[in-house]
């Protein structure tokens, strides 16, 4: 894994999001999840909080794994 600013989307629509999490989600300091809240899917998360966390991960100076060095 690169450790490069990653985004977990997760739904919760079944209440077991820790199982997808455990299995999916490779864990590091600039990885994060946003989950629905129980028993909503995954496009009731909003946009806006996704591009809030990816803002705030991209503001912390870690260039995407695309970049070139």
């Amino acid at each position: 894994m690169l450790m490069r600013p990653f985004i977990g989307i997760f739904s919760n629509a079944d209440g077991d999001v820790e199982a997808r999490i455990a299995e999916w989600f490779n864990p590091h300091e600039h990885a994060r999840t946003i989950t629905s809240s129980v028993g909503e899917a995954i496009h009731t998360i909003p946009v806006e909080t996704v591009k809030t966390l990816a803002l705030e991960l991209l503001d912390n100076n870690i260039p995407p794994a695309n970049t070139l060095n």
